[in-house]
């Protein structure tokens, strides 16, 4: 148990869970302290992707938005409430990025309960997309490798749509 709780900072938490499911399965450690104790370093909010994509919008000099808006559905990661675009950073594990081919390769224990979970999380995103842009909202969504591989390219599609709606609400109709 020891030697799984030494490694330094929180990885990816894809990783995080992979390490588990890997440590249960060859029995090195008591399940439940150490899926606990994985589970606990999961961040939901304000992790590594957000943050290296809040530096790279700051460095381009896009201010005004929020974070972690509570106000919004969805509870955007980045957003931009007066200009009504709303910014969701999505792990790649938890939303289902290539889910048909990842669900075939999950080998857990309790393989039904976790597709289950991140088929749950993928409806709901995309109801909570549907939602959202039915109230007028833009809704930018990146998966965790797009910003890993290219977070420039990210960035460029974010300012875009901000430079956007500012012109429009520059030239609002009466």
């Amino acid at each position: 148990y020891a030697e799984d709780r030494t490694y330094g900072g929180v990885r990816g938490s894809g990783e995080v869970l992979l390490l588990t499911l890997y440590s249960i399965m060859n029995k090195k450690t008591n399940y439940p302290s150490l899926l606990s104790y994985n589970m606990s370093k999961i961040r939901g909010y304000n992790n590594n992707l957000e943050r290296k994509l809040r530096k790279e919008i700051r460095a381009r000099g896009i201010y005004g938005y929020r974070i972690d808006d509570k106000s919004v559905l969805g509870t955007p990661d980045i957003c931009y409430k007066g200009l009504k675009i709303a910014i969701f950073v999505d792990g790649d594990f938890w939303h289902g990025f290539d889910w048909d081919k990842r669900k075939c390769q999950l080998t857990t224990l309790n393989k039904t309960f976790w597709i289950n979970k991140i088929e749950r999380n993928m409806e709901r995103d995309r109801q909570i997309t549907y939602a959202l842009e039915q109230n007028g909202w833009t809704v930018l969504r990146f998966w965790e490798h797009e910003i890993n591989q290219d977070s420039q390219a990210c960035v460029q599609r974010i300012e875009e749509q901000v430079k956007f709606k500012r012109l429009l609400s520059v030239f609002k109709p009466l």
